[in-house]
């Protein structure tokens, strides 16, 4: 038996499906070839971590857009920055 968490999964031999060689049935890829045997499940606080750094760059590119027309929007060009320190 192989731990695999918290249960145990009976160990038989399986056949790669890219090479046909003989692997053991609780491995996520061929020994071999490499060839993925099983996608590995991301776990609930993954998950939330993914949503999470999805809806952050939603919102920052959201912020971005909008900052961005209303400045166009308010004098009808984009800002110009001076260059020379105000010196005149």
């Amino acid at each position: 038996m192989v731990a695999n968490g918290n249960r145990e999964i009976p160990v038989t031999l399986i056949n790669c499906p890219e090479c046909a060689s003989n692997v053991i049935n609780a491995a996520w890829d061929c020994t071999k070839c490499g060839h993925l045997l099983r996608k590995p499940r991301r776990s609930a606080l993954g998950r939330f971590v993914k949503a999470s750094f999805i809806l952050f760059n939603m919102l920052m590119a959201y912020w971005v857009i909008y900052r961005l027309c209303s400045i166009t929007s308010d004098t009808g060009k984009p800002p110009t920055i001076d260059v020379t320190g105000g010196a005149s």
